[in-house]
């Protein structure tokens, strides 16, 4: 996985040779193009130097830069959004920069904070019959990249003939230059520990088809969970598990991982806990807050057991894990499995508090109550084994 990430961030770093070739092009052309028309043009202009330096123009080219760039995150998501009403599917949420638009089970829109890590913008759009067909799931995942090629072309064409004002000139370069970045970032399969591009779940569904079935179910779950439904809850057909040796896309890794949580839910626990030692153990392609709330689950479950393998917590809570688990700590489960290591495992007071301060401050913020109200349980259950300890050492 980590060869994998650095390969992906060299080639991402590698993007800028094709689009400086295309900056490069573009700003050839247009001196063409002023040259035939006999206009002026103020790239070529030798007050351009000072025009540029004034601090007034630097900070407005660098307020352009961050509107452009929210711009184009917003057209891309309004893509997927258009090109799923096309294509017949229903709207459910979507988001930009942490807050979301979201429908609920009455019709009506809600307005509420939603963050998924490694996505500035997100959109999601069910099929009418929660079947997925691969040809017009390719549609709905390219919507936003035709949005931003859309867009390159047209603030491209804006810059190649306006002659006018120096800022709106550069404004519109930038324009260009981000759609064609987002662009490219989208439609090639780069891989990522996070958040798949749009053009890498595409070259998944169209080599393994089968996967779209997962796909289509975690949407489902995913519905169900912001319509207020615990996984206990939803239809048996909806949780029906995958030979682990069967698991060949992050899809329906991700999709076992929700029957791993079931089941736990249903308090089946020795089977959860198999599922998640065999999701972690055969290194399967999980994101990154996948695995760690698969990972921190797992080392609650072992801690709250009749006999804690205190050599297979120590295995799971390596390095990596404690780094995510940083990263990750708006999640109640993080918090929830921070304060059960500290008070069964590393017997650290400072951290037993904080981390039941930050698990009641951001339970008030979670999608999802139930699972909330479990961990809850089990932090009370890893105190009262605690102090039953303290009591039997004094």
């Amino acid at each position: 996985m980590e060869r994998k990430n650095a390969l992906s961030n060299l080639l991402s770093f590698l993007l800028f040779i094709p689009v400086s070739f295309i900056v490069v092009v573009l700003i050839f052309i247009r001196m063409f193009i002023a040259l035939a028309l006999g206009v002026e043009d103020i790239l070529l202009s030798e007050n351009l130097y000072r025009i540029g330096s004034e601090f007034g123009v630097l900070l407005a080219l660098v307020l352009s830069m961050v509107g452009i760039y929210i711009f184009s995150v917003i057209l891309h998501e309004l893509g997927h959004f258009l090109f799923g009403l096309v294509t017949g599917r229903r709207f459910k949420y979507i988001g930009f920069f942490g807050f979301a638009v979201i429908r609920g089970t009455d019709g009506r829109l809600k307005f509420r904070r939603l963050k998924i890590r490694g996505a500035m913008g997100f959109c999601c759009m069910l099929p009418r019959n929660n079947e997925e067909k691969t040809i017009p799931l390719a549609f709905y995942l390219l919507g936003g990249c035709f949005m931003n090629f859309l867009l390159f072309c047209l603030f491209s064409l804006a810059f190649l003939f306006y002659f006018g004002n120096f800022l709106l000139i550069f404004s519109l370069l930038l324009g260009a230059i981000f759609n064609i970045v987002v662009f490219l970032r989208n439609i090639l399969p780069f891989y990522s520990s996070f958040v798949e591009s749009d053009g890498r779940q595409l070259y998944t569904f169209l080599h393994y088809p089968e996967s779209t079935k997962a796909f289509a179910k975690n949407e489902l779950i995913d519905e169900l969970i912001f319509d207020g439904k615990t996984l206990r809850e939803m239809p048996n057909e909806l949780f029906e598990p995958i030979c682990i040796s069967d698991i060949v896309t992050r899809t329906q890794a991700v999709f076992m991982g929700n029957c791993a949580s079931r089941l736990l839910e249903e308090g089946r626990v020795e089977e959860a806990k198999k599922l998640m030692d065999d999701l972690l153990l055969y290194q399967l392609d999980l994101p990154v807050a996948v695995h760690v709330c698969l990972s921190c689950e797992r080392i609650v479950l072992e801690l709250l057991s009749s006999f804690p393998d205190r050599e297979r917590v120590a295995q799971l809570y390596d390095k990596t894990l404690k780094k995510r688990m940083k990263t990750m700590a708006i999640s109640t489960t993080v918090q929830c499995a921070t304060y059960i290591l500290s008070l069964l495992y590393e017997r650290d007071t400072f951290t037993e508090g904080k981390s039941c301060y930050y698990f009641e401050y951001y339970a008030k913020k979670s999608l999802y109550p139930a699972g909330v109200e479990l961990e809850r349980k089990m932090m009370n259950e890893a105190k009262r084994r605690s102090l039953n300890s303290e009591k039997a050492e004094n």
